[in-house]
């Protein structure tokens, strides 16, 4: 797997997860026990993220660029991936043979016949046959797989203030997260991807990358969070309840950043739990002229 450059192996890199503190202390026992929480992509801050949209002509379209004589070695690698990631999703559909049928009718250009733009051209309802089905599969993959986000920033005020309770909470920094989930044979899940955001949502086509683009792509509006993702197979994780967490080695968590608001009853708590674990505690203050730093 080819890692993007911001993750290259070689290079040490950070991420941040903003949490709120909660009265019981699951949090942050659970974070110095190791465990990460990963949630559906509908239980995510962003609705439409949830939703699959289809073009006629787009769709159209790729089908033809697809099965023409222009398909680059690199459609056929990612097509395979998409085989791959399918048949860990469901795995009960065998779509380990679909795979080898599909690759060798793509590889042989059979779908190049000018029949192909004819069926397509004119025939809508075979369209919406096939849009309803990728809504379906579109749906069914929300449901088997789970995210975790993380962050490249830090100082930075409206994440503290949405996530983290209005600095009241704390932030879980992150080091080299790129070592722990280090990708698989789908090239989307068990690896950590930066987001992409684009102005509108991505629409269902056979481009090989739109697969992928379910669980790393965001709206534009959202740019300003830096976002980085982690996709994962939801029977990878333990659930307690309606929460699926995953264990990691805890050398992976650097430290615990508090925020300049958190009451001091809260950051003892905090840093004992820290303590126990040997994690790092640090915490911020915000000066008289609103500039905010870890306190020492």
């Amino acid at each position: 797997m080819i890692l993007p450059e911001c993750l290259n192996q070689e290079t040490e890199h950070t991420n941040y997860k903003f949490l709120k503190h909660d009265q019981k202390n699951l949090t942050i026992t659970g974070v110095c026990k190791g465990y990460i929480k990963f949630s559906k992509i509908p239980d995510l801050n962003d609705s439409s993220e949830e939703y699959a949209y289809a073009n006629f002509d787009e769709f159209s379209k790729s089908v033809m660029n697809f099965f023409g004589s222009t398909s680059s070695p690199e459609v056929f690698e990612n097509l395979e991936k998409q085989f791959n990631l399918m048949n860990k999703l469901f795995p009960e559909k065998n779509f380990g043979q679909m795979k080898d049928l599909f690759m060798s009718f793509a590889k042989n250009k059979c779908g190049s016949n000018p029949m192909l733009g004819i069926l397509l051209g004119q025939n809508k309802e075979l369209f919406k046959g096939l849009e309803d089905k990728f809504k379906q599969i579109h749906k069914d993959i929300l449901d088997k797989v789970g995210i975790f986000c993380v962050t490249d920033r830090l100082s930075h005020f409206p994440m503290w203030a949405h996530y983290a309770d209005e600095a009241r909470g704390f932030a879980v920094e992150f080091k080299n997260l790129h070592q722990c989930f280090n990708g698989d044979e789908t090239g989307v899940l068990h690896q950590i991807d930066p987001v992409e955001y684009k102005e509108q949502r991505g629409q269902i086509s056979t481009k090989p990358s739109d697969l992928s683009e379910i669980f790393r792509t965001k709206l534009k509006d959202w740019e300003e969070e830096h976002e980085y993702r982690v996709s994962e197979l939801l029977t990878q994780c333990e659930t307690d309840g309606n929460c699926y967490l995953y264990h990691i080695d805890r050398k992976y968590i650097s430290r615990i950043i508090v925020g300049w608001k958190c009451p001091d009853n809260r950051f003892e708590v905090i840093k004992r739990e820290a303590d126990d674990a040997g994690i790092e505690v640090v915490r911020l203050k915000m000066d008289e002229y609103g500039n905010v730093a870890i306190y020492q």
